[in-house]
């Protein structure tokens, strides 16, 4: 199996794990607010665009500063906020690794 792949099946499900710890943290009324800007990236994730996984790791990069701050802010109840931290992590990390994989995989070896 490629690495790329693997990155690819990680980023989806870490995506849906933020969506989740956000919605599960901010709540039924704020939580898919705070997940709008998540959406559009869903399509081009899904059909393996390098493009989208490049912007999309800048994106979560918002995530993780926030998310990030909420849970060294609050303490003991900062736990809440620890399966988006994660899922954000995995994002970020995913998407790096699957543009370089991908762009690896795709080079031609070269010729002697």
């Amino acid at each position: 199996m490629q690495l790329s792949r693997l990155a690819r099946i990680a980023t989806l499900v870490a995506m849906a794990g933020l969506i989740g710890g956000l919605v599960l943290w901010l709540g039924p009324l704020y939580g898919p607010l705070a997940c709008l800007p998540l959406l559009p990236a869903l399509p081009g994730l899904w059909r393996g665009r390098r493009y989208t996984y490049g912007w999309t790791s800048l994106l979560s990069l918002a995530y993780l500063t926030v998310l990030l701050t909420e849970f060294t802010a609050r303490g003991a109840s900062g736990w809440i906020t620890a399966p988006a931290l994660l899922a954000t992590v995995i994002v970020f990390t995913g998407c790096l690794c699957f543009v370089r994989w991908q762009a690896r995989e795709q080079t031609p070896p070269p010729t002697a």
